[in-house]
């Protein structure tokens, strides 16, 4: 339709200009009144190709080309006027201009097509967020939690500034630090430092960097952490646990902290189970645990898509756990259909823009192929999430 409008701009405007001529050749006004309606026509139609959505500098170029160069050829054919080879070689670049100008429109509706498809599958492809609630009229004073969105927005019990032990919770913040400043042998541990909780690990890497645990407090502003000199004896709230998680649960430096907690192991270093906490709420995919020696207090932060929790109890592991699962109630969002999201995308993108020829193929081809990733996506995200949680991706 937009082209078709353009050719109806094109052949008004010619023939406005036509009839300009027959008005110096007779002198009646009729052909000047045929003038003023065809150049006042052709510019409403040119109006509509903007609106239709093509660039004016695309639109104006073509509709004028073509009109100088149909012109030329008009008046050879109606008024015999000469029509030399220069005027030929002219019109041949005119015709030769606006099939380049054609060509990179069509070039340039294909790169938007297929950057708007990419862009597209990139948001449907990704884990549905979660509808996370927290209720803490529900938490006990002995327990403090924190919901932080990934939007920033926070929700936590009313003592959730509370400086306490952060247990083995402190190796996030000593971890972070290693992998981002350490040497590469000590890098090489910190994902099985978290994975098992070892203490034997983080003792002797805050021995080796005892600027690492401060650093990573002034870093990202950690109020309420403070260091005494010894990563077991840390202490920290559960805003400032799960402020830091969240910062980090996409930063490739902390790729080794992420994959530690998303296969935590069942069964710590010193031989301590590690199933309790923010671990047992619906969708969480990585969390990592701490308790005390004598098992009076116990911690837990987990990761979930949209959402990261973090909890500390003065109790033991059950009632960690119990307390968290009576406040924190989470409902996963409806899982996209793999592959589905790919064609129902390709095919709008191709239905709004209105594509033609090259470009729709080219479409085509990248639905085809986004879908058969997506797939392939969809496949290795369950398996890798069933290993460590019942969510799946997508179906």
């Amino acid at each position: 339709m937009i082209w078709f409008l353009l050719f109806l701009a094109t052949a008004i405007e010619v023939t406005g200009t036509l009839c300009l001529r027959m008005s110096a050749v007779t002198g009646r006004r009729f052909w000047v009144v045929l003038v003023a309606l065809c150049y006042v026509s052709a510019y409403g139609f040119l109006a509509l190709v903007l609106k239709a959505g093509m660039d004016l500098g695309v639109a104006y170029g073509i509709w004028a080309a073509t009109g100088v160069a149909l012109t030329a050829v008009a008046s050879y054919l109606l008024f015999k006027e000469p029509f030399t080879w220069l005027k030929s070689l002219g019109v041949v670049l005119i015709v030769g201009g606006v099939l380049l100008v054609e060509a990179g429109y069509i070039f340039m509706m294909k790169k938007l097509a297929v950057g708007s498809l990419v862009t597209a599958l990139s948001l449907a492809i990704a884990p549905a967020a979660q509808a996370v609630t927290l209720d803490p009229h529900a938490v006990p004073a002995r327990t403090q939690i924190t919901v932080r969105h990934d939007s920033g927005a926070t929700v936590s019990t009313a003592n959730a500034h509370e400086s306490r032990p952060a247990l083995s919770l402190s190796k996030l913040y000593l971890g972070y630090w290693v992998l981002k400043y350490g040497a590469p042998a000590d890098k090489a541990r910190v994902e099985h430092m978290i994975r098992v909780s070892d203490d034997n690990v983080a003792t002797d890497l805050d021995r080796r960097y005892p600027q690492a645990i401060p650093s990573t407090i002034h870093e990202f502003g950690l109020r309420e952490t403070h260091y005494t000199g010894y990563w077991g004896t840390t202490t920290t709230s559960t805003e400032d646990v799960a402020r830091f998680t969240s910062r980090i649960q996409h930063d490739p430096i902390a790729a080794p902290i992420m994959t530690g907690m998303a296969n935590a192991a069942p069964v710590a270093a010193d031989g301590y189970r590690q199933d309790f906490g923010t671990s047992r709420i619906p969708g969480v995919i990585g969390t990592k645990f701490g308790w005390s020696d004598n098992r009076r207090i116990h911690a837990s932060v987990s990761t979930a898509p949209g959402f990261t929790v973090a909890a500390n109890t003065y109790g033991d592991a059950g009632t960690h756990t119990a307390d968290v699962t009576r406040a924190v109630h989470n409902a996963p969002g409806a899982l996209p259909a793999a592959g589905g999201s790919s064609q129902v995308i390709g095919a709008r993108i191709e239905r709004d823009l209105n594509l033609q020829g090259p470009a729709r193929q080219a479409v085509r081809d990248a639905t085809r192929t986004a879908a058969s990733y997506e797939r392939q996506a969809c496949a290795s995200a369950n398996q890798a999430l069933a290993q460590v949680t019942p969510m799946r991706v997508c179906n």
